[in-house]
């Protein structure tokens, strides 16, 4: 499945055509990823997101967010977070001193869990996890791998890319 988020709601996404279908107006996290079966729901997978630094569910079928738990620590979301099956939980986040910083949270609390480091780009609106890599995405229009033990950073050139190329979710 495939979900966005806008300011203004929450939209179902035709992968075949990228239609997008409202499902419910509201307020709603720039940060989704889905946990795995078994995380928060024993038979599926949840939509998750921080809104702020609050964790919250969201139900895909009629867009009503709960609040499961809090970052806590000072810190807020920034831009992204990517849960990866088997793996861990990644966010990037802003606080303390960090703009952005990229931690380890608890998929089925959010809490913070491990501050992997800062990551050399601010405005890091996209995170990714492909290959048993991870990859973050900014407003600059840079896409860069990211060392998972330390947060270092590697930009990765785009052949081609448009001017004023911008990354967002």
């Amino acid at each position: 499945h495939l979900f966005a988020t806008t300011f203004g709601g929450l939209y179902k996404v035709d992968k075949a055509t990228a239609k997008c279908s409202l499902v419910k107006s509201g307020s709603y996290p720039n940060s989704l990823s889905f946990v795995p079966q078994g995380t928060l729901d024993l038979d599926a997978e949840a939509l998750v997101g921080y809104l702020g630094d609050t964790y919250v569910r969201i139900d895909t079928a009629t867009g009503a967010v709960s609040n499961i738990g809090s970052l806590g620590s000072g810190y807020a979301s920034s831009g992204d977070i990517v849960s990866v099956i088997g793996g861990g939980t990644y966010l990037t986040v802003n606080g303390n001193a960090c703009f952005d910083c990229i931690v380890e949270v608890s998929p089925k609390t959010g809490a913070l869990t491990k501050m992997i480091g800062p990551l050399g780009h601010s405005s890091v609106f996209g995170l990714a996890f492909w290959g048993g890599a991870a990859y973050g995405f900014d407003d600059v229009g840079e896409l860069f791998s990211i060392d998972l033990a330390n947060g270092t950073s590697t930009i990765i050139p785009i052949p081609g890319a448009p001017p004023g190329l911008s990354f967002y979710g």
